[in-house]
């Protein structure tokens, strides 16, 4: 039921609730989300700007991460406002951020950008599937050295923070499982 309403569940500090994505605006003032760190270092986005961000991607995107962080050992209780959302995957804070026709994603510490960069790709192509289908299309962008470059051309260039010396794929499967949470 909770896929065919796009909800989630929230279970943070012993409640048990549902969170449905056209709400989230409700669920805390737009004031109590803090800013995004103008120097962050771990910054990507998702740009919708060859064609455009569907109304409520966005808000089910922070649902479904929400979901997840309930499902981490300590995970903090999320920040939500409509178009800007602080949510923890245990000890790793993300920043997300709607701005016109982009999702843009500022991951602390910069030790774990990888990991959490590969969460929510997998997060992206999981709404695609389930929600919008073959014509939903984005970019993927990390900021590298201050300029947005594509996610090819940075794997390319192995650019830390987003890759490491260290293969992520053998951290994948006992950091996260996803292929059970994104069903």
């Amino acid at each position: 039921m909770l896929t065919t309403l796009l909800a989630s569940r929230w279970n943070f500090n012993g409640s048990s609730k549902i969170l449905i994505p056209c709400l989230i605006s409700s669920v805390r003032s737009r004031k109590s989300v803090k800013p995004r760190s103008k120097g962050a270092k771990s910054v990507f986005m998702f740009d919708f700007s060859d064609s455009f961000l569907p109304i409520g991607i966005f808000e089910r995107l922070v649902c479904i991460c929400v979901a997840y962080s309930s499902r981490q050992d300590g995970s903090r209780e999320p920040e939500l406002s409509k178009t800007e959302s602080r949510i923890w995957f245990g000890s790793h804070m993300m920043f997300l951020e709607q701005q016109d026709n982009s999702i843009f994603v500022s991951i602390q510490p910069q030790e774990c950008a990888n990991l959490c960069l590969e969460i929510l790709r997998s997060m992206m192509r999981k709404l695609k599937t389930d929600i919008m289908g073959e014509n939903f299309k984005w970019r993927e962008m990390l900021q590298i050295e201050g300029e947005f470059i594509s996610y090819e051309e940075a794997k390319s260039r192995e650019t830390w923070p987003w890759f490491t010396d260290s293969n992520l794929s053998d951290k994948l499967p006992s950091a996260i499982n996803l292929e059970n949470f994104l069903r």
